[in-house]
Order: structure tokens, then sequence, then C-alpha cells
């Protein structure tokens, strides 16, 4: 379980640091928003596309938006904009 986590951990650090969303600064402004930090890790471990997502971000050093099978897509494009 615990290497569950910390996987799912990385690819949501990952998949945010490429598409510009920075939690260790949103949670240090706003320290609320470490809940959803832990959010989205469990949502990632609801992911099928563990594959692909490891694949998208070995290729991909930055990108505009997650890819769409990301179970946090919508988070990413929402934290973008704010």
């Amino acid at each position: 379980m615990f290497e569950k986590m910390s996987q799912h951990t990385d690819l949501v650090t990952g998949m945010s640091k490429r598409v510009g969303v920075d939690w260790e600064e949103v949670i240090m402004a706003n320290p609320e928003k470490a809940k959803e930090y832990r959010s989205a890790v469990m949502q990632c471990t609801k992911c099928k596309e563990l594959g692909a997502c490891q694949k998208f971000q070995e290729l991909n050093d930055s990108a505009a938006n997650a890819p769409d099978y990301c179970m946090n897509v919508e988070l990413f494009k929402e934290m973008q904009q704010g």
C-alpha cells in the first residue's frame, strides 16, 4: 500500500510540474490546499492508465494540459487558471 501511494504521489507531482502547478507553492500560500493534494493522489490511485501516464511524463518535460485520461485533469485546469 505504501509503495502504491508513493508511486501515485510521484505521478501527481510529476504531472503537476509538467502543467505548471507547483503544489509546494500552492500549499505554502494556502495550507488548506494540502487536502486537495491528498485528494488528487487518492484520485490518481484509481487510474487505469498508469503506464500511459508514466510514458507521457517520460516524453514531456512540460505540457499545456494533462492528458484527457488523467483522473485529475479538471483539477489541474482549475489550478492553472487560479
